[in-house]
């Protein structure tokens, strides 16, 4: 018979201490687990009331040495079908159900004790009934051994009357004797009873364990059954755990595809990084050379000037020397000066010309690496533009670092356009 954590409550609270009524069977405890025990265990071992408070309170009895008490508890709930019982785990640490069914054991025990504590005192009081005749017959036969002592003293004084009372002993003598059977009778009868009663209590006893023996049975089975069940969910479970790992090692072999990809990618980026550096000091350089060459084709535009400038005195100088034939032999040693000047500035016009075509041709060759340049960097973007495509859906904060890359490298594919136009 099933019972509720109320019923259960119940039973304890109308039969026994009082300290239950604060407790909840519904969520058991270590504390409500060892009152319960110790409830069992006082009335398995007719504890004294004292001692049974102190076990409710939580102390070891004063006369019951810890151990003694852990192995008869241990002992009294391997009779109740708990040979796993374990003080430790179901003490310390109560589980719900079995808790409740080891006290719907208890209680059926403790109320078949009870039974029998009634049924063992009606015995007492009728053996104490059959005592009680047993011992008035005996002061019976005291009283007439006393008359028979009276009357052997009187035997002196008159013989007809020892002879009498010779009679009456042997009557006393018989009678004792019955009496004496009569009393081994009534003594065996109350054996032949109390064995009888006994006998009916072991076989009462007997069939009762068969009862539980049977329900253990069936409980078992279905327990055994319930275990077979599990056993096969947890078949699933692993089949279903194996498909997991299974799926886990595929996720994992793909993250770390992803991981290789991604460290390629990143020193693709370390890559890219040192081209646009390359690329960016290049620009530079060519921006400085602009500068140069647009600094000597100023320097270049005033000698022409100059040059022109002096050209034009030189021809004013030489219509001069027409119109003045007399200054013609004075001024020629310094015309002659100024024509060494001039040829020597022209010499060095030529010398600065020269050199401008060395470094016009070296800003050709810089350019032509530039387009080249152009060319890596077109395949760079195509490269990191197909990246991104492929990893955007998996690697969004790389994706913007490679697509803040892109704009870059599009920056400059644009200077570079700029510049060789």
């Amino acid at each position: 018979m099933s019972h509720t954590s109320r019923q259960i409550a119940m039973f304890f609270n109308s039969n026994f201490d009082t300290k239950f009524k604060d407790l909840d069977f519904a969520k058991p405890t270590p504390t409500i687990a060892r009152r319960v025990f110790n409830v069992l265990m006082g009335e398995t071992m007719q504890i004294k009331k004292r001692e049974r408070n102190r076990m409710l309170e939580g102390a070891c009895p004063i006369s019951l040495p810890k151990l003694i008490y852990i192995k008869e508890l241990g002992e009294v709930m391997g009779k109740l079908g708990y040979e796993d019982f374990d003080i430790i785990n179901d003490i310390g640490f109560v589980e719900k159900q079995r808790f409740l069914k080891m006290c719907e054991s208890i209680m059926e025990y403790l109320e078949k004790h009870k039974e029998y504590g009634k049924r063992k005192e009606e015995i007492i009081e009728e053996y104490k009934e059959k005592r009680k005749e047993v011992e008035e017959k005996e002061g019976e036969y005291k009283r007439k051994r006393k008359e028979k002592e009276e009357l052997i003293k009187r035997k002196e004084g008159d013989q007809p009357e020892i002879e009498r009372h010779e009679r009456i002993k042997e009557e006393e003598k018989k009678k004792g004797e019955e009496i004496k059977e009569e009393i081994k009778e009534i003594k065996e009868e109350i054996n032949n009873i109390i064995e009888k009663i006994e006998q009916k209590e072991k076989d009462k006893r007997i069939k009762e364990d068969c009862i539980k023996k049977e329900k253990e049975y069936n409980e078992r089975s279905k327990k055994i059954q319930e275990n077979i069940e599990e056993i096969k969910v947890q078949e699933e479970r692993i089949k279903r755990l194996k498909e997991e790992i299974n799926n886990t090692e595929k996720e994992k072999e793909k993250k770390e595809n992803q991981i290789t990809r991604y460290n390629a990618l990143k020193q693709s980026c370390v890559v890219w990084r040192s081209n646009i550096q390359i690329v960016k000091e290049g620009i530079e350089q060519i921006k400085r050379k602009e500068e140069e060459i647009e600094r000597i084709n100023k320097e270049k535009k005033e000698r022409s000037e100059e040059i022109k400038h002096k050209e034009d005195k030189y021809k004013d100088l030489e219509d001069k020397t027409k119109k003045e034939e007399k200054e013609q032999a004075i001024k020629e040693e310094e015309r002659n000066k100024m024509k060494e000047k001039v040829d020597k500035e022209i010499n060095q016009f030529e010398l600065d010309t020269s050199q401008l075509h060395l470094i016009y041709e070296d800003i050709n060759k810089k350019v032509e690496i530039t387009k080249s340049n152009k060319a890596t960097i077109i395949e760079i973007i195509k490269d990191i533009e197909k990246r991104i495509n492929n990893i955007k859906t998996t690697h969004f904060y790389m994706v913007r670092e490679l697509h803040d890359q892109l704009l870059q490298l599009k920056s400059i594919l644009s200077t570079l356009d700029t510049l060789i136009n």
